[in-house]
C-alpha cells in the first residue's frame, strides 16, 4: 500500500486519467486483435489518435482565440472518453465525423460557460451532439464484460486518488434502490430476480466506467462533499427517470450526465479568473508564500482549496494544475498560497517559484470540506505537520477578523523553531481571541510554556488536551502523517466522527518519525 501511495502521490489525477483511458484503449487494441471485440487494432488505435488529436489541436486554437492558456491533459482526457463510448468509425467521412464531435465537444468548454467555468462535461455534450446531429449514437463499447478487470483496477486507483469513493457509493446506491423499488413494487418482479438484476447494473462496466470517468470529473461536479453526494445522487435519479419514462431514447446516460452537470452549477457556482502575483516570498529554507490579487472576488470559507492552473514547457507527471489551499482569510481580500518547494518539487512548482510579480495563474473551482463546525461551542483541536498549517492559518486569520473566540489547541509539529511559519498570526491569537499553540520540535530540545521537544503521539495529545475525548481534532499535513495522527486518535479514543482530515499529498520527504 506504500508503494501505490507513493505512486498516486507522483502523479496528478489528470495524468492518472489518461493513463488509465490509454490503458483501456490499449486493452482494446488487443482484444481486437484477438477477436474478442469486433473492431480491428488498427481501427481502434486510429480512431483514438485522431480524436486526441483533433481535440487537442481545437483546444489549442479555442484557447487562443480566448486568449488564456490552454490546458495541454484536458483534451487528451477528452479525446481518450469520445474514443472509447463511440463507435470507431475509421474512413473519410468518419474523420470527418471525428473532427465535428471534438470540435463541439472542445467549443463547449469555452462557449457553455458560467463565470468563466464551463458547464458541461466535453466528452458527455460530444457524444450527445453525435447522436442529435449525425444520429451516430454512443456505444458504450467499452463498457462489455472483458473490459470489467482493467475498469475495476484503474477505477479503484483514479478514486482513490481524488478521494472520490463516497460519491460512486452513492450514486450506485441510489442507482440500484430506484430501480429495486420499481421492479419489485412497480414491475411485479420477485425479490430474487430483482436483487440479481440490480447486482448486474451495479457491477456493470458500463456504470462502473461512466461513474469513475466521467461521474467525478472535478470541472463539472461539486467541490465539496454534501453537495458532491446530492449531485451523484440526482445523476442515478435522472438516470432512473429517462430510463423509466424516456420512452426507449438512446443518449439517456449522456443526458442524465448533463443535467446534473447544470444542476452542480445551481447548487455551487464554480468560476475561473486569472490571479496576478503581488508579492512573493521565501519565509524559510523551502517554504514560499505567493499573495496574489484577484479579477473580482469570490466567496470561499476558511479551510477551503482551489484549482490552479499554470500551463508551461516540459510538465511532469504531476502535470499543469495543482489543488492549494487558500491560506488567507476571506476578510483579506488576498489569496494567499503557501507551499513547499524543494529540488524534488514538480515542474509545476519550480515555474511558480521562478514567477515574479505581476505573473498570473490560472485559478478556479472553491472546494472542500475542511471548514470550522457551525457551533461556536464546540472544542476544537488542531494538529499540523508541516506544510499542513495552511488551512489552520486561514481558520486563525479569519477569527482575528472577525473578533470570534473559540476553545482552540493547536499542535503545530515542525523539524526546528526555523521552519515554523505564520508565528505572528497565532502569537496574535493567542493574545485576542484564546488559541492555545504548542510548538512540537522533533529536532531541538527546546521546553517552555510554547514549545516541546519530540513527537505528536499519544502521550503527547493526553498531557496537553486532558479533554481530548469532548474535542473535534482537525489534522492536516503528509498523508502519511495523516493516517498515522488519525489512527492514534482512534487507539486513544477518539470516535472517527469526530476526527477531521486534510493532507498534502507528495510531501514525503520526512516520514512520519520525525513529525508526529
Amino acid at each position: 500500500m506504500r508503494t501505490l501511495s507513493d505512486f498516486l502521490n507522483s502523479v496528478t489525477m489528470y495524468r492518472l486519467m489518461i493513463y488509465f483511458l490509454a490503458a483501456l484503449t490499449a486493452l482494446g487494441a488487443v482484444f481486437g486483435a484477438l477477436g474478442v471485440v469486433s473492431y480491428a487494432p488498427t481501427e481502434i488505435l486510429g480512431h483514438a489518435v485522431l480524436f486526441v488529436f483533433f481535440c487537442v489541436l481545437i483546444n489549442t486554437a479555442l484557447a487562443h482565440v480566448w486568449r488564456i492558456a490552454p490546458n495541454k491533459e484536458s483534451p487528451v482526457i477528452t479525446g481518450l472518453i469520445l474514443s472509447l463510448i463511440l463507435e470507431p468509425v475509421f474512413s473519410l467521412v468518419g474523420t470527418a465525423l471525428i473532427f465535428v464531435i471534438s470540435l463541439i465537444a472542445i467549443a463547449s468548454k469555452y462557449v457553455l460557460t458560467v463565470r468563466k467555468s464551463h458547464v458541461l462535461n466535453p466528452a458527455a455534450f460530444g457524444a450527445l451532439a453525435s447522436s442529435f446531429v449525425f444520429g451516430h449514437t454512443a456505444s458504450w463499447w467499452v463498457g462489455i464484460g472483458v473490459f470489467l478487470p482493467a475498469i475495476l483496477i484503474g477505477g479503484f486507483l483514479v478514486l482513490m486518488k481524488m478521494r472520490r469513493f463516497r460519491m460512486v457509493g452513492v450514486f450506485l446506491f441510489v442507482l440500484t434502490a430506484l430501480f429495486f423499488i420499481d421492479s419489485v413494487f412497480f414491475s411485479g418482479a420477485g425479490v430474487l430476480v430483482a436483487l440479481s438484476f440490480v447486482g448486474a447494473l451495479a457491477w456493470s462496466p458500463f456504470i462502473l466506467f461512466f461513474a469513475s470517468v466521467m461521474l467525478i470529473e472535478p470541472l463539472t461536479s461539486p467541490g465539496t462533499e454534501k453537495n458532491t453526494l446530492l449531485y451523484a445522487g440526482f445523476v442515478a435519479a435522472i438516470f432512473f427517470i429517462l430510463q423509466k419514462f424516456g420512452g426507449g431514447i438512446s443518449y439517456l446516460i449522456e443526458l442524465s450526465l448533463l443535467s446534473g452537470n447544470i444542476f452542480a452549477k445551481v447548487i455551487e457556482p464554480g468560476f475561473r479568473q486569472l490571479l496576478t502575483l503581488a508579492e512573493k516570498e521565501k519565509i524559510t529554507e523551502d517554504i514560499y508564500s505567493f499573495l496574489f490579487v484577484t479579477d473580482r472576488s469570490f466567496a470561499f470559507l476558511p479551510g477551503q482549496y482551489l484549482i490552479y492552473t499554470l500551463p508551461h514547457k516540459h510538465p511532469d507527471n504531476r502535470g499543469e494544475r495543482r489543488y492549494f489551499t487558500i491560506a488567507s482569510s476571506p476578510a483579506e481580500q488576498k489569496i494567499l498560497l503557501t507551499t513547499k518547494i524543494i529540488d524534488k518539487s514538480s515542474s509545476f512548482k519550480h515555474v511558480l517559484r521562478a514567477m515574479w510579480p505581476g505573473g498570473t495563474i490560472a485559478a478556479s473551482h472553491v472546494g472542500g470540506d475542511f471548514i470550522l463546525p457551525h457551533t461556536l461551542s464546540d472544542k476544537l483541536v488542531f494538529i499540523a505537520g508541516g506544510i499542513g498549517i495552511t488551512p489552520f492559518r486561514s481558520m486563525v486569520r479569519h477569527l482575528l477578523d472577525k473578533g470570534e473566540s473559540r476553545d482552540i489547541i493547536l499542535l503545530y509539529g515542525a523539524r526546528t523553531d526555523g521552519d515554523i511559519i505564520f508565528k505572528d498570526v497565532f502569537a496574535e491569537a493567542g493574545i485576542k481571541v484564546g488559541l492555545k499553540t504548542i510548538f512540537v520540535l522533533s529536532e531541538e530540545t527546546r521546553e517552555n510554556a510554547n514549545y516541546r521537544h519530540g513527537m505528536i503521539d499519544a502521550a503527547r495529545i493526553e498531557a496537553e488536551v486532558p479533554d481530548f475525548r469532548e474535542r473535534i481534532f482537525y489534522v492536516s499535513g503528509p498523508e502519511p502523517m495523516v493516517r498515522s495522527v488519525q489512527k492514534m486518535l482512534s487507539d486513544i479514543g477518539v470516535p472517527m466522527r469526530r476526527i477531521r482530515r486534510d493532507y498534502f499529498p507528495g510531501y514525503e520527504e520526512r516520514p512520519q518519525k520525525n513529525r508526529a
